[in-house]
């Protein structure tokens, strides 16, 4: 039997968001990797270099769980590198990712959680809060000829920039938020939900319809949430008032 309970978007968390991560992001700083008097600036990633690294078959960005330091050279290398490796040439990203290796392969690792949350949160927390999401059938290539066009309308229509810019220049971590606040008219846009706290909520949620208990929200805002026929039919038998 299926159970289906109300609940208050309120009462559920958040998805967890690293803020200053988010801003520094948006704002095109990226991470600082230092070494004696040296150092390496990684930039956040613009929608150009999602598009190489799709196309050199990134495992960092297929799994970056169990990639090696070989994937996140490589993945910084495109990020580093960007528009500077067209015309297309694996051998030369190789080339350039191994150099790269050489020299910052161990701040690299020692970073790894930043890289991460560089390459990989922060860019997508303003696409998370789209309220018109397409129902098209998704395709197979995430970051092909739609996304650039997309990123680059973005930044035409709502920063001024150029196609280029948009392509290698503005983070997508902006981009995801300008489409997230031009997408929704007069509404501001929402962090999506924490996925396991709504699970654990919606658990909680039925063990108590079908003790016949008062839900929280019900507690606190009696006048707001009335009790569903289930939770009467239930404290009718118990006895309950």
């Amino acid at each position: 039997m299926r159970i289906s309970v109300f609940i208050p978007a309120w009462y559920v968390k958040n998805k967890e968001v690293d803020f200053p991560a988010e801003t520094l992001s948006c704002l095109g700083d990226g991470l600082r990797l230092r070494r004696g008097r040296r150092e390496l600036v990684i930039p956040p990633p613009s929608i150009g270099v999602f598009s190489l690294l799709e196309l050199a078959g990134s495992e960092f960005f297929r799994d970056p769980a169990g990639c090696s330091a070989d994937d996140m050279a490589l993945a910084a290398a495109c990020a580093v590198y960007r528009e500077t490796l067209l015309p297309w040439d694996r051998s030369r990203l190789d080339r350039l990712a191994c150099r790269l290796k050489k020299r910052w392969g161990r701040e690299l690792v020692e970073h790894y959680p930043e890289f991460v949350k560089l390459m990989l949160e922060s860019p997508f927390t303003g696409y998370e809060m789209l309220r018109n999401k397409s129902d098209a059938e998704q395709d197979p290539s995430l970051f092909a000829g739609p996304a650039i066009a997309r990123a680059v309308t973005i930044g035409a229509e709502h920063a001024g920039l150029s196609a280029f810019e948009s392509i290698w220049r503005m983070p997508l971590t902006l981009a995801g938020h300008l489409a997230a606040a031009n997408d929704a008219g007069k509404l501001p846009p929402r962090r999506p939900k924490d996925r396991a706290d709504l699970l654990f909520q919606q658990r909680e949620a039925i063990r108590r319809e079908l003790a016949g208990e008062l839900h929280p929200w019900q507690i606190r805002e009696p006048e707001i949430y009335g009790l569903s026929q289930r939770q009467i039919e239930i404290r009718s038998q118990k006895g309950i008032l």
